[in-house]
């Protein structure tokens, strides 16, 4: 609707439950940038 082409999600799973990212990424999302804690979700739209 504003234009955007691509939403981002940040994954910390010290805050989050191990099934949150499991469900980001069969809802489209790809891990562009991780760690041992930290994800970096990226979709195109």
């Amino acid at each position: 609707m504003h234009g955007a082409k691509t939403a981002y999600l940040e994954f910390d799973n010290r805050d989050s439950e191990p099934w949150v990212l499991d469900w980001c990424l069969r809802c489209g999302y790809d891990e562009v940038e991780f760690n041992q804690h930290y994800s970096l979700l990226k979709k195109d739209l």
